[in-house]
């Protein structure tokens, strides 16, 4: 891939899924009993982390870009 070593870890994060994420910062995935065992608001902590993670990625890449 050509491009700014920016442009590839955007490319990246943009086909990081949920559980490639869990995997990278937590290192359990949805699959494993850790998850399956957690409260509920747990789980929903854990999406909305991530969430968060790409739009502060997203947005972080993009003023790069434009710099």
């Amino acid at each position: 891939m050509k491009g700014t070593l920016n442009e590839y870890l955007s490319f990246i994060f943009k086909i990081m899924n949920f559980d490639d994420y869990l995997k990278r910062v937590y290192g359990f995935t949805t699959k494993s009993k850790k998850y399956k065992n957690m409260p509920a608001h747990l789980q929903r902590d854990l999406r909305e982390s991530f969430q968060m993670d790409m739009k502060a990625f997203n947005r972080k890449s993009l003023k790069i870009k434009k710099a």
